[in-house]
């Protein structure tokens, strides 16, 4: 049909204005002769479009050192961020992917081990995606703790912290095979490994239902096949990590080659789990 691509386009533009206002300040406060606060605030204002939002952020820091080589170190701070111009502004576009059509493949018997043989694979799915100017603040807040030993001239030090970050709203934009993949899910109730269980009525599986457009069942030609799928910048419920670094450093000077540092570090992830949406199940990424 001469017409039949009219109207699809494979890129997008983003078009808008936000005001923004911040000030902060920064404290270093002694408390005691070897006891040390650290206090830092800054507060943000945006407005785009009739909208806006305002924000205090703030970190507290306590840094004691008991002996001359070993500092104790704990903090807890707050972060906020307003969606960026592009995930707000960008406009309506759509092309051509090519996808599986993982509800109808598994119904019929099909899994990872063999979906290119599945009819209903390689198939040229319609994507659309667009701004979202609904989307809300991402904030988060982190916990960490350690401490910091090092030789009487600084040539060898080794430090070890522990961390937890909880971010909330964040932003996420689902791609084509994730969304008909979770939504091959939530038809069927379950992960294809059988691990994840999955309600249709959760509120991620309502919101990939409503993305995902198909023929009805009764087409005589294609009965349930997939029409188009819409996708758009989301606000993820939360995610949370939690670890413990270390790092160990040496330093040593050469004269007039310069100074040379050598650093070995670690990190060992503990908990990342995430849930896209209040009342969904928590996802571990660990597991």
């Amino acid at each position: 049909d001469e017409g039949y691509f009219r109207g699809q386009t494979g890129s997008t533009v983003a078009k808008g204005s936000r005001d923004s206002t911040a000030f902060g300040t920064e404290l270093q406060v002694p408390l005691l002769e070897r006891l040390t606060a650290n206090v830092s605030g800054r507060w943000d204002r945006y407005n785009y479009a009739g909208q806006g939002n305002g924000k205090l952020t703030y970190k507290l820091g306590l840094e004691y050192r008991p002996l001359d080589t070993l500092l104790l170190r704990g903090s807890y701070a707050t972060a906020f961020r307003a969606p960026n111009m592009f995930n707000l502004f960008s406009a309506h576009s759509s092309g051509y992917t090519t996808n599986t059509d993982y509800y109808q493949c598994r119904l019929a018997g099909f899994n990872s081990s063999n979906y290119d043989s599945c009819p209903q694979s390689g198939l040229a799915v319609l994507s659309t995606s667009s701004g979202n100017t609904k989307l809300k603040d991402i904030t988060a807040k982190s916990f960490t703790y350690g401490f910091v030993w090092s030789t009487a001239d600084n040539a060898l030090s080794w430090s070890v912290d522990y961390n937890a970050v909880l971010i909330k709203n964040e932003v996420r934009t689902l791609g084509t095979d994730e969304i008909l993949t979770t939504e091959a899910n939530c038809r069927l109730g379950m992960s294809e490994n059988g691990q994840t269980p999955y309600d249709i009525d959760s509120p991620t599986c309502r919101e990939v239902l409503g993305e995902v457009s198909r023929r009805p069942a009764t087409d005589p030609i294609s009965p349930n096949a997939v029409l188009g799928v819409a996708t758009y910048p989301i606000n993820v419920a939360s995610e949370r990590q939690t670890g413990i670094q270390s790092q160990v450093d040496y330093r040593w000077r050469a004269g007039r080659f310069g100074d040379f540092v050598l650093g070995v570090s670690y990190y060992d992830a503990l908990t990342h789990t995430d849930k896209e949406k209040q009342g969904d199940p928590t996802q571990d990424y660990l597991c």
